[in-house]
């Protein structure tokens, strides 16, 4: 960049330890830089009324004086010319592609002074339109490696096998063109690119992006991608480019990504691809890292992702089955478990379902995870009937496998397989989505009447108006909402309420189940109430094995 040019930055949210880190990192590069630091949204939009930019620069941190998302929406509207970056204090893979999604030209984490210092420079040199392309004309009117990328991320992953992208990021280039200057960048960027080539075929995509990126696609064949990244960075190892009196070595770092895996869109697939980068730059230079779906995973889950927490059990077989008794008041002689489920996270921690299962109730997850549990509530069943008991299961149902047609006569050649009694399961499905899905909810119940097995509603109490829904869809048992047994342990009044419910159910035909036991004064309370079963840590908390003795209940 010129020294004699002045360059305009605007700063949000930064405090001036923050900017006068990488300010300074910045002016020693050369050139001079004009810092604008707003301290209100109409002070920010002002400024951008009254001046042209060269570059934004907003920071996400806790208690912005100008929420990023603001920024960029007047951005937009104001300046949508000028390039705006996110620093942010939680960078992860979900901050970078909701930033970019947003808008924004790039996210980079706050306290690293070198890649906001890069971004900048890099940005700064867009806008000065002095970028080098090795393309010629007609090779710029093709498509670009973003625009192929994009469209083949809109077709099934099964047409996108053997297809690879490459992201590939030249080392220190602000350094090398400090030392070869500006107009010599060419020759680094061709000596590169002749050293990629040849080893991604004829037939592959090359584009330099923002100067110091390569970004490369392929169709790989015998060869497998990692064997190609490996003999790309080797190549590299044995690269001196002579550019008058200087002999430079070049590094690279490199995210290989197969492009088989379920990226939702180029977004995504830009950030994966830039995370993974970071991870390598890490590493040293000529190194490289194929991008693996399941490590991603196992990272979104450990940080409390339902969806990767779920996905990870699957794949790794993560699941447990516990199950709690429901014990009879009122005689009943046979045995009732409520099947629960755990999953044992990335670092070994049981996880209730109660921390996951919502936000993927109505997801084909959901279906998944139904199945998991059936099929292996059904071997415990058997295994249980070998020892000698005779158990009957709760099993809850989700609201993705409520809306699923194919699920009946899934179930129906699963117990005739197995040999199963159908009146041994007795299905849940949550009052929320019997409201929600009242049509396939009733032609659910009807379809378990007809192979045999047994019904309940759960979390019975929470809709507007429960006794309609146990009115019109007919259930062999209905069990309350803890929040129900929590307002009768705590407020007497709330007993007489309950009871009543109890009472109309009753006269309905249900068999009541009265969850969260916890203590004997509860234990008392619903006992008078004329509950017909009760459930809770008061009688056994969750447990691998069916064990309670029911007899001592007698």
């Amino acid at each position: 960049m010129s020294d004699s040019r002045v360059w305009k930055v605007l700063v949000l949210n930064g405090t001036e330890d923050d900017c006068a880190v990488w300010s300074s990192t910045l002016e020693k590069s050369g050139g001079d830089f004009e810092f604008s630091y707003p301290t209100s949204l109409d002070q920010y939009k002002s400024l951008l009324n009254e001046k042209t930019f060269d570059l934004i620069v907003a920071y996400d941190l806790s208690d912005p004086i100008v929420a990023p998302d603001k920024s960029l929406i007047h951005q937009k509207n104001i300046q949508p010319q000028t390039p705006l970056f996110i620093v942010s204090s939680e960078y992860s893979s979900a901050t970078v592609v909701k930033w970019l999604k947003a808008g924004a030209c790039d996210v980079v984490p706050h306290g690293n002074k070198d890649h906001i210092a890069l971004v900048t420079m890099r940005e700064l040199s867009r806008s000065s339109h002095m970028s080098t392309s090795l393309f010629s004309e007609e090779e710029k009117a093709n498509d670009s490696v973003r625009e192929t990328l994009a469209q083949l991320l809109s077709t099934p992953m099964g047409s996108r096998s053997g297809k690879t992208f490459f992201m590939i990021e030249i080392q220190d280039w602000v350094g090398l063109i400090s030392r070869v200057g500006k107009e010599k960048s060419s020759v680094i960027l061709k000596a590169v690119t002749d050293i990629i080539q040849p080893h991604l075929g004829n037939d592959s995509l090359l584009e330099i992006v923002d100067e110091k990126f390569i970004y490369a696609m392929a169709e790989v064949g015998e060869k497998p991608s990692e064997e190609i990244a490996h003999d790309i960075t080797r190549g590299m190892d044995q690269l001196f480019i002579d550019i008058d009196q200087h002999s430079l070595q070049v590094g690279i770092s490199m995210a290989v990504v197969p492009l088989d895996c379920p990226f939702a869109d180029y977004e995504e697939l830009n950030a994966r691809a830039k995370e993974l980068l970071q991870e390598v730059e890490a590493m040293g230079a000529n190194k490289f890292k194929v991008f693996s779906q399941a490590v991603v995973i196992e990272k979104q889950a450990t940080e409390g992702d339902s969806h990767a927490l779920v996905q990870h059990a699957l794949d790794n077989n993560s699941f447990q089955l516990y199950f709690q008794p429901v014990a009879s008041l009122s005689g009943d002689k046979e045995e009732h478990y409520d099947v629960l489920l755990r999953i044992i996270d990335p670092q070994g921690k049981n996880v209730s379902a109660g921390k996951f299962m919502g936000p993927i109730d109505r997801t084909p997850l959901a279906e998944k995870i139904d199945k998991w549990v059936i099929l292996h509530s059904i071997k415990r069943l058997i295994e249980h009937k070998k020892n000698g008991g005779g158990s009957h299961l709760f099993i809850h149902l989700s609201g993705a496998t409520i809306q699923d047609n194919k699920f009946l006569p899934w179930l129906f050649l699963l117990l005739k397989k197995a040999g199963v009694a159908p009146s041994s399961l007795i299905f849940q499905l949550g009052e929320e989505n019997i409201a929600r899905f009242k049509d396939q909810a009733l032609k659910m119940l009807k379809g378990f009447n007809k192979i045999g097995c047994r019904t309940s509603i759960s979390h019975f109490g929470t809709t507007m108006n429960p006794m309609r829904i146990a009115e019109e869809l007919e259930t062999d048992y209905i069990k309350l909402d803890g929040k129900l047994t929590e307002a009768l342990s705590g407020d007497a009044e709330q007993e007489q309420p309950v009871q009543e419910m109890i009472e109309k159910l009753q006269e309905l035909g249900r068999k009541t189940i009265v969850p969260q036991i916890e203590n004997p004064n509860v234990m008392t309370k619903v006992w008078r109430t004329g509950a017909a079963y009760v459930q809770g840590y008061f009688l056994q908390k969750p447990k691998p094995d069916m064990d309670y003795d029911f007899s001592a209940d007698e």
